[in-house]
């Protein structure tokens, strides 16, 4: 799983047992978001239908199957893109949609702190310049498979941030927003440039809208 993956490459900091990194206290089977929920079972024979093919794209247009695609929702993606981010910047919390729940103090400040947290990721990437320390976060999180155009992408994106740990959290996060920390083959670039997208002209024709209204009877108790 790609949020254990991360945990085991930048290691976690909260509690040092022989090696071992854990967080004490944390609830995850009860959480609404939680580490296995995006990965539970569509049938009672296996996590993916092997017949499964999207609905939309080229797997659809060449009919070729997809499994793990079934997985692959807007909902799954942004709920991992913001527990990821949530992560980075405030540690294991509840902050953002994070990936665990309100521990009980403090608020969400990207300061470096992690005071609103259960534990944080506590790597520092080696180096004598920023470009080889986005380079050592690349090795942990993409396996080296990170291209020279987005490193340097990346390395530009975070120049300006303040100090080196908002650096690496900044170097963090739009590593783990990149296609090599989300699959496991090299990526290559078209080199093409975007096709600007054609301005549509607003309709003149009439139309119709209904509206649902979901009201509910609202009561105040007296205990006077």
């Amino acid at each position: 799983m790609r949020q254990l993956g991360k945990g085991e490459g930048l290691a976690s900091h909260c509690i040092d047992t022989a090696g071992f990194y854990f967080f004490p206290n944390l609830v995850l089977i009860s959480l609404p978001l939680s580490l296995l929920r995006p990965y539970e079972f569509p049938t009672v024979f296996s996590f993916f239908l092997p017949e499964y093919v999207p609905d939309s794209g080229p797997n659809l247009v060449a009919k070729l199957s997809s499994p793990e695609s079934m997985i692959v929702t807007m909902p799954n993606v942004v709920n991992l893109l913001n527990g990821m981010y949530s992560l980075i910047k405030y540690g294991l919390g509840d902050c953002n949609s994070g990936f665990s729940r309100y521990p009980g103090y403090s608020d969400c400040s990207d300061n470096g702190l992690y005071e609103r947290s259960f534990g944080h990721l506590f790597y520092e990437p080696t180096g004598v310049d920023d470009y080889e320390r986005a380079a050592d976060l690349a090795l942990l999180l993409t396996a080296g498979r990170l291209s020279d155009a987005n490193l340097n992408t990346i390395v530009n994106a975070c120049s300006t941030e303040p100090d080196q740990p908002s650096k690496t959290r900044c170097m963090q996060q739009l590593i783990v927003s990149t296609g090599e920390f989300h699959s496991t083959n090299s990526v290559t670039q078209s080199g093409e440039a975007r096709a600007a997208e054609t301005a549509v002209a607003d309709s003149t024709e009439s139309y119709k809208v209904s509206i649902y209204l979901g009201l509910c009877q609202c009561g105040v108790l007296n205990n006077g």
